[in-house]
């Protein structure tokens, strides 16, 4: 139930809550000067940002050497990144068009977990059921993007994720007007980057912080990283 109800709300946050162009919201930002926020997006990210492709390999691309840089600057026995095998595969997927295929950027929660998630409990079983009453989304991983980048579809791919919880959000998903997430055995293999992005992403916060990274994501980040690279290897990009 909780599932279904998950679906459907990411089904209108992706449908309802769209943009112009791809990339980072601009959050506080006013560029028509008529209180309704950007309509356009940073000048210097231009035409880039009218192509998910490129947006998408850019953002792929920096997070990629922020990651290096950091492991280089302080070298962590923990996290072996095979970086030169991702990129070939990136090229790969670019020659392919990969990415190319998401025309419309949805909002896209992109980090978004179980511990976001608030629910209303009955206090009594006979009364009523169990319901979603907020999503309390981390802003600075929000994308204007591809739908499919929410980490809740990652058994989508290759890896990670929980088939039967996603199963049931992407049945919620589409019967409340979500698109079809996956037709093409290229669209796996998109959602498959999409979860190495994320654990890259999780990564690069934590080597960013002064936290300790807790041992269960610890090994979550080193397995997806590992089960991503390789299955890109071969993954069909058509």
């Amino acid at each position: 139930m909780i599932d279904l109800q998950l679906g459907k709300y990411l089904a209108e946050l992706h449908s309802n809550v769209q943009n112009d162009w791809f990339g980072m919201p601009i959050l506080g930002a006013d560029t028509e000067g008529d209180g309704k926020g950007p309509s356009k997006p940073p000048s210097d990210s231009e035409p880039i940002c009218y192509s998910w492709q490129e947006t998408f390999t850019l953002l792929f691309e920096e997070l990629l050497e922020s990651v290096k840089s950091k492991l280089e600057s302080e070298p962590n026995g923990d996290f072996t990144i095979p970086f030169e095998s991702i990129h070939t595969s990136m090229s790969r997927a670019i020659a392919f068009f990969l990415f190319d295929d998401v025309e419309v950027p949805s909002l896209v929660w992109l980090t978004g977990s179980d511990t976001d998630i608030y629910l209303s409990c009955p206090s009594h079983p006979s009364t009523k059921t169990p319901g979603i009453v907020a999503l309390l989304p981390s802003m600075p991983h929000m994308l204007w993007g591809d739908p499919l980048l929410e980490s809740f579809f990652i058994s989508l791919g290759h890896g990670g994720g929980k088939p039967e919880s996603c199963k049931a959000i992407v049945e919620g998903y589409v019967a409340s007007g979500g698109s079809p997430l996956i037709s093409f055995p290229r669209q796996k293999t998109k959602r498959t980057w999409y979860t190495l992005f994320l654990a890259l992403s999780l990564l690069n916060d934590y080597l960013s912080s002064d936290e300790a990274i807790p041992e269960g994501k610890k090994r979550w980040i080193q397995e997806m990283v590992h089960t991503c690279t390789e299955e890109l290897k071969t993954a069909p990009p058509y």
